[in-house]
């Protein structure tokens, strides 16, 4: 097998099932010892954890497996062999967990084959925890594993090998191991972590003073010392072992603490058989009133889940109805967004119309400003056009006036008359002009929207026209020229008129255009008002299913918090009564254990008190030998071990009373097929004697007693 070699610290630290192990393990993991990352998780009888590397813990599974040996490792095999193929995979569960300078790993069954771990690891250390007998078997019990149960003495037996497993490995690898007791360990953690750095050169802290807690670790040895007692009567090998243990064992003081051995008593006393006894009827009693509390607490439970059934139903129906208005309430809500969206596009066409309307109302006021301008504008050149014809008849009277004048002096002013003629042609062909621009000024009186500018000039032109008139009033003889010169004015009067025209009509179709916009606005803006009167209604009645909707939903949800509260309190309950059944079975099942451990103590007790009152039988048997007394009790025995089904016990107490025999060999073989058959009668129980004679224990003791009387007979 190669060696590993590795650069780290390893600790592997095992015992006995049930030794302390785990909070070894705990201990050194709070010093600084790293032990894994996949450990195993706690149960009720390790309610911390077992601080087992689930790697290490599957491999002894599976190599006990491979060996077919039962995989809590309780087994009284010597040799188990480690095939090949496992060697690979212990290589690599090494480089697995190798990764810490000082690292470890805590697993009972690592007990079995410590020679393989110390030959894979040459460097590694062992840490050897050991515990009391009567405290280890005390614990399985209590974990009430099956095969303790139909075999309670195999729990004694296991301790024995495994803790002979532990002697043989300390004897031969000294050097590498630290053998220590759990109470000693418990007691002086912090001098056990030094001198596990003194002796092995590591350097771990102390332990945390929290990893301990003081109700986890039972100590079951009685002040009378029953229990001891107990296993060195029947096993004293055991006693024997857990001696040599304590003197081999790591002590801080050197001396190691052997006070329970003043408890151990020769033989058990009768009192304990009597208060077993005593404490079995005790059972008995409080298993009865337990039953009853059980009967009663399954009343309750089943009335409580009979009333929680139709809360359930209910509950059930309440959901139902919820999902559904649920789904009610998802179509509202999408109908209503639906809505809303319909609402915020009309919403934004009513800003864009209301926008355009606006416009249009401003253009409107600025064009009604406008011709309010014009209006007045046109009143003021009516007004300054009347003040100008009157003018003109004035001009005109002037004019006939100094044509009197004129003619008065034809001769003088022929060709001033017919000069005057023809201005006076050209004057009334001027009026005639300006009573079309009247004409036509009036009929633009309601047209002119825009023509501010124009009119402005043409009032401007007019104040010219009217200055030029006074002034060729005043001046006769300059008339002419300014008539000839008015002419041309007029005729841009005229086509500044015309100008004003066409930019009137334009204006006026403007005007309509804008009034049939303002119209098609009006129409739209009363369609969108009543879309939107309709919406607003239809919102509102959505409003209202909602709020309905709504309310049957609180309603519901109420009433759902309500059954989920009482669902919760019934569920309560209901836990608080499963809680309490699974107690008072819980209960039950360790009243039923104790019940049997006391009636296979009150069996063994009878079997004593039998024994002891067949003592005294044969004790007050005056006229009898001693041997002969001897030879009885030894038969005795022997028949009381028949009837524990413990054959070589039985095997013993024969051959020993073969000595105090007075009878032939043949004879003796006789008597005792006859005082069992004797003793069956009187205890009414049946006796097998085919099954006895053909037992293997019993053919052994033939051949024994065989050369027993031989050596007696040469002797």
């Amino acid at each position: 097998m190669p060696d590993k070699k590795s650069e780290s610290q390893v600790l592997i630290m095992t015992g006995m099932h049930r030794s302390g192990t785990s909070l070894t393990a705990s201990l050194l993991q709070s010093a600084g010892l790293h032990i894994g990352r996949r450990l195993m998780q706690g149960t009720e009888f390790n309610p911390k954890g077992y601080f087992e590397n689930i790697d290490f813990f599957e491999f002894h599974l599976d190599l006990l497996r491979s060996q077919g040996v039962n995989v809590d490792g309780w087994t009284l095999q010597d040799n188990l062999d480690v095939p090949e193929e496992f060697i690979d995979r212990a290589n690599a569960i090494v480089d697995k967990n190798s990764l810490s300078h000082i690292w470890g790993w805590k697993e009972p069954r690592t007990t079995l084959f410590l020679d393989f771990w110390a030959e894979l690891l040459p460097d590694a250390r062992f840490l050897l925890i050991y515990r009391s007998p009567w405290d280890v078997i005390d614990s399985l019990y209590r974990r009430g594993d099956e095969l303790f149960r139909s075999q309670p003495e195999l729990a004694v037996k296991y301790w024995v090998f495994y803790n002979q497993k532990v002697l043989d490995f300390y004897n031969k690898y000294g050097d590498k191991c630290l053998l220590a007791n759990i109470e000693t360990i418990v007691k002086y953690q912090d001098k056990y972590v030094a001198e596990i750095n003194h002796k092995f050169g590591i350097n771990l802290t102390n332990p945390s003073p929290a990893v301990y807690d003081a109700s986890l670790l039972q100590t079951n040895s009685s002040e009378d010392g029953q229990r001891p007692s107990l296993i060195d009567y029947y096993f004293p090998e055991a006693i024997e072992m857990y001696q040599e243990l304590e003197s081999r064992g790591w002590h801080p003081n050197q001396t190691p603490d052997l006070s329970w051995s003043n408890q151990i008593k020769s033989s058990p006393y009768m009192a304990w058989a009597f208060r077993d006894w005593a404490n079995y009827r005790l059972s008995a009693a409080e298993n009865k009133s337990l039953r009853v509390e059980l009967e009663g607490t399954q009343a309750k439970l089943e009335e409580t889940l009979s009333q929680l059934n139709p809360t359930r139903d209910e509950l059930e129906e309440t959901r139902s109805q919820l999902q559904q208005t649920e789904s009610i309430v998802e179509q509202l809500r999408s109908q209503l967004e639906q809505t809303e969206e319909i609402l915020e596009k009309t919403h934004t066409q009513l800003q864009k119309t209301e926008s355009i309307l606006q416009e249009s109302h401003s253009q409107l006021t600025v064009l009604r400003s406008q011709f309010s301008q014009v209006q007045e504008e046109l009143d003021q050149a009516k007004s300054q056009l009347s003040q100008t014809q009157w003018d003109v008849m004035k001009y005109q009277s002037q004019l006939h006036h100094t044509q009197e004048e004129l003619e008065q002096s034809e001769q003088q002013n022929r060709e001033i008359l017919s000069h005057k003629h023809q201005l006076q042609s050209q004057l009334n062909e001027s009026e005639s002009r300006l009573m079309k621009t009247e004409m036509m000024l009036s009929q633009s009186r309601l047209k002119l929207e825009q023509g501010n500018k124009t009119r402005v000039r043409t009032i401007a032109q007019l104040h010219d026209t009217q200055g030029k008139l006074e002034y060729a009033e005043f001046q006769q003889h300059k008339y002419l020229a300014e008539l000839e010169r008015l002419e041309p004015q007029l005729e841009k009067t005229e086509i500044q008129l015309s100008q004003s025209l066409v930019k009137l009509n334009q204006v006026e179709k403007n005007h309509q255009r804008t009034l049939i916009q303002l119209h098609q606005t009006q129409g739209n803006l009363e369609i969108c008002q009543l879309y939107l009167a309709e919406s607003q209604q239809q919102k509102t009645q959505y409003k209202n299913q909602l709020e309905e909707w709504e309310r049957l939903l609180e309603k519901s949800i109420e009433q759902e918090n309500e059954m989920e509260k009482a669902i919760a309190q019934y569920q309560a309950k209901l836990q608080g009564t499963e809680q309490e059944l699974k107690s008072s079975q819980h209960q039950l099942q360790q009243t039923q254990e104790e019940l049997q451990r006391s009636q296979k103590a009150l069996n063994k007790a009878q079997l004593e008190a039998e024994k002891l009152q067949f003592y005294k039988i044969v004790a007050n048997s005056a006229g009898e030998q001693s041997e002969e007394r001897k030879y009885q009790l030894f038969v005795w025995d022997a028949w009381c071990a028949y009837q524990v089904g413990d054959l070589e016990t039985m095997a013993q107490c024969l051959q020993r009373s073969v000595k105090y025999s007075p009878q032939s060999k043949t004879e003796t073989l006789s008597h005792w097929l006859e005082n069992f058959s004797q003793f069956a009668k009187e205890k009414g129980v049946p006796f097998d004697t085919a099954s006895l004679t053909s037992s293997e224990p019993w053919k052994q003791l033939i051949k024994r007693a065989i050369a027993v009387k031989s050596l007696v007979t040469q002797k």
